[in-house]
Order: C-alpha cells, then sequence, then structure tokens
C-alpha cells in the first residue's frame, strides 16, 4: 500500500468517526426532543387556553344538582390564562349572589362589588345564587321543609370541583361570607380547594350565636325559651308549639334544616383544614364580633388573621348601632372596604399550586425519565460509543427532557413543580442503576 493509499485510508477513518460522533449527538437531541414535545406536565398544558379577554367579561355559569340547577356568574379578568379564581358563597337566609337580600329595602351589591375588586386584580370569581334563592329557585323546589345545611355543602363542593375541571384556572379559593363561611370551609375541604377565605364568619355554633343576637332584642325568659327550644332541635327532636314571635326563627318546617345546621362547628371544622387560611373581620359588625374571628384564627395553625376597623357586616365602611347602619344593607352606592379586596387579593396572589407528593402523574414522570435514559442509552450504544459516553449521555438526555418539560409548564401554564422533578430524579437514578449492571 501507497502514502496515498494509506492517507486515503486514514482520512476514511476519521471521517467515519466524525459522522458516527454527529449521529450520536443528533440521535441523543432527536429523544430528547420527542419526549420533551410529547408529554407536558399536567393536565393544563395539554389543553390548548383560550386567549386573554380584552376586557373584563361577566359569564353566566350552571350547576347541575339532583334537584335542578344552580346560577351563577362567572367573572373573569383581562388577563392571561390560567388566573386564580375564587368561589364567593353568600350567606344565610334568601341572600343572593351579589349580597343582597328581599329582608331590607334595597339591595347592597357587596359581593358584586368584591367580584369586581378581584377581577380588576387579576382574579377570576364565581359566585352563585343558592338553592331556593334567585335564578337557583328551582333547585329548592322542594320547600324548606326538605332543605338541609349539607345540601349548601354538596353545592359549594360541586362548584369548586367544577372550578377545579377548568384547565383556565391555576388556583382555587374558597370565600364564604356570613354563614357561607362555615359552608365554605367544609367545602374547601371536602373538594381539595387550595385556599380558603373566612368573611364575617362565626367561630361559635349557630344555637350560640343565635341566643346572643336575641338576648339584645327579647326579655331574658323568652331567650331562656328559645334557648330551651333550639337544645331539642339540636338533638333532632320536633319542637311543634313555637310562640308566635318565634316562628321565623324556629317554626317547624325549617327545624329540620337547623337541626343539620347546629351539628356542625366552626372552630372544630376549620381546624380540620390542612389549606392556608385568611379569616377577616370589621370591628363595627353588629352581627358577628371579633371575638369569632379570634376564635377561628387560634383554631387553625398557620391562619392569617386580619381585622378590618370600621367595616360593618355588609362590608361596607359605617359604624354605630343598628339604626345607624341600616341604611347601608340596602346602598348600592356605598363601596365596600378596599381593605378588603386588598387581603384577598394578597392572599390569593401568595398561593401556590399544591405539588402532590404522589399520584399517577408523578408514576408517569418515573416511568418516563426512565424510558428516556434507557432509549438513550440504547442508541447511544448502537450508534458506536463506548459504555460511559452512552451512560453520561443517557443521564444528560433526561436531564434536559424533564428540565424542559417544567420549562414549557411554566411557559405555558404558569406552573411550575418540583415534585415532578424529584420524580424524573429517581426514575432516571433507577434505570441508571440498572443500566449499570447490565453488559
Amino acid at each position: 500500500m501507497g502514502a496515498g493509499d494509506r492517507r486515503r485510508t486514514l482520512l476514511g477513518k476519521k471521517r467515519n468517526r466524525t459522522l458516527k460522533g454527529k449521529r450520536i449527538v443528533l440521535l441523543s437531541l432527536v429523544v430528547a426532543a420527542l419526549a420533551a414535545c410529547g408529554t407536558t406536565p399536567g393536565a393544563n398544558s395539554r389543553v390548548i387556553l383560550p386567549p386573554a379577554p380584552s376586557g373584563i367579561v361577566e359569564d353566566s355559569a350552571s350547576l347541575a344538582t339532583a334537584t335542578g340547577s344552580l346560577s351563577g356568574t362567572l367573572q373573569l379578568p383581562a388577563r392571561r390564562f390560567p388566573v386564580p379564581v375564587v368561589l364567593i358563597i353568600a350567606g344565610s337566609g334568601p341572600t343572593d349572589r351579589n349580597g343582597n337580600s328581599p329582608a331590607f329595602s334595597g339591595p347592597n351589591n357587596s359581593l358584586e362589588m368584591l367580584a369586581d375588586g378581584l377581577a380588576a386584580n387579576g382574579i377570576a370569581s364565581l359566585r352563585y345564587d343558592k338553592r331556593g334563592i334567585g335564578a337557583s329557585r328551582a333547585a329548592g323546589s322542594g320547600g324548606e321543609a326538605s332543605l338541609r345545611f349539607t345540601h349548601y355543602v354538596s353545592d359549594a363542593s360541586g362548584w369548586i370541583q367544577k372550578l377545579g375541571a377548568d384547565p383556565r384556572f391555576s388556583t382555587i379559593t374558597v370565600a364564604g361570607h356570613s354563614e357561607g363561611s362555615l359552608i365554605g370551609m367544609i367545602a374547601a375541604r371536602e373538594s381539595n380547594a387550595d385556599g380558603y377565605v373566612s368573611i364575617a364568619g362565626s367561630g361559635r355554633s349557630a344555637p350560640v350565636i343565635i341566643a346572643e343576637q336575641l338576648s339584645a332584642q327579647l326579655p331574658p325568659p323568652m331567650v331562656e325559651q328559645v334557648v330551651a327550644m333550639m337544645a331539642k332541635i339540636e338533638r333532632g327532636e320536633k319542637v311543634d308549639s313555637v310562640p308566635p314571635m318565634l316562628a321565623g326563627l324556629l317554626r317547624p318546617s325549617v327545624q329540620p334544616y337547623l337541626t343539620s345546621w347546629f351539628a356542625f362547628d366552626p372552630v372544630k371544622e376549620i381546624a380540620r383544614l390542612t389549606i392556608p387560611a385568611l379569616v377577616l373581620q370589621g370591628t363595627t359588625d353588629l352581627q358577628v364580633k371579633v371575638t369569632d374571628a379570634n376564635l377561628l384564627a387560634a383554631a387553625k395553625p398557620g391562619a392569617k388573621l386580619v381585622v378590618i376597623e370600621g367595616m360593618n357586616h355588609v362590608l361596607k365602611a359605617v359604624s354605630g348601632p343598628v339604626g345607624a347602619q341600616l341604611s347601608s344593607y340596602s346602598d348600592p352606592k356605598l363601596p365596600i372596604v378596599p381593605q378588603l379586596v386588598r387581603e384577598i387579593v394578597t392572599y390569593v396572589n401568595d398561593l401556590r399550586v399544591r405539588d402532590s407528593l404522589g399520584g399517577i402523574d408523578k408514576l408517569k414522570h418515573f416511568l418516563l425519565a426512565g424510558f428516556v435514559e434507557g432509549v438513550t442509552f440504547a442508541g447511544l450504544q448502537a450508534a458506536g460509543a463506548n459504555r460511559n459516553s452512552s451512560l453520561a449521555g443517557a443521564g444528560a438526555s433526561a436531564a434536559v427532557v424533564s428540565i424542559g418539560r417544567e420549562h414549557h409548564g411554566r411557559k405555558t401554564t404558569g406552573l411550575f413543580s418540583f415534585g415532578d422533578l424529584v420524580w424524573d430524579a429517581l426514575g432516571a437514578s433507577a434505570a441508571m442503576l440498572v443500566l449499570t449492571r447490565v453488559h
């Protein structure tokens, strides 16, 4: 073989090694790209989200129940999805989604104003008429004799689940006002909401609050009579003889509802929550006291308590006795206290999407990381890379895919899962352990 032949042979071998190296790199990149594009973290990132509304939008919402449909208002901010959403639950009696009651001469629109304030700060909200009230009247067709407090809880849970299935929303916070506070804290736990806010919520059981409120209006002997009747109702006993003056509160047809309501203690229920909680209470509230807020906050470790100076029960800046405050219950021009909105906005924006440590999704991460590492290793070996280079390339490929998927998730949904990275690392480590022992 002449010098020229040897030179061509050497050049040919060098060219083959170069081409082989390029094929190795190309194969690694293809495997990583395919794996990164083929899977994405979480359900939201697999869904094409609608564009951000050009302005604040109000849409009608409905929830099917066994007795009829509930009607609500979904308010969306002019912000790119996904966005946080707050489920607003109204208080007791015939109070509607906007915080208004036919018991007063006009609307106060307190809950509608709260929704407006949230939307102005980039937070969506859903408020609804409870069953038997307003546009949800048909769902209460069985009458008050068939109504139970647990129906309200089930309804709120249904709304939470519906919001949770909507990829437009990143976190779900339940905000309950007055009696809605107790409904909300139970539903938030049962349906795995991300956050909970109590607004003017009682920290004592309903019989205690009712007796306290009546003591300011009735003579002591009659209050004692009411307390004795409520004790029977709490035990599930029916009270047939109710004085006309008390019929509005304790009439026989409403007693089954009261029995179901009296069974819940707000302090015990809030203590069962495992999610962050915010407790808000006004100092001029004539129906619920700051003492109640203190009880709720003390029962929930880590709960944030905010006492808002000068805020009354309908969230307006009004002070004085009942006569002085009554007009605020039917004044739609009087705004709600700005601090209320600020506190909820700050709380909601500080929430993080809860990242579960287990489940099917995490198993998928574990298996995918191992699959990517194994396929990459096999591809590199088939391309002629030595064992150590193949192992190093496989580990690097799995890392690139893992970080790339989370970066894609952060970019498209605003979410980044540390838990996913942990399971990716575990899957890659398990695969590496197998590969190092296979010859």
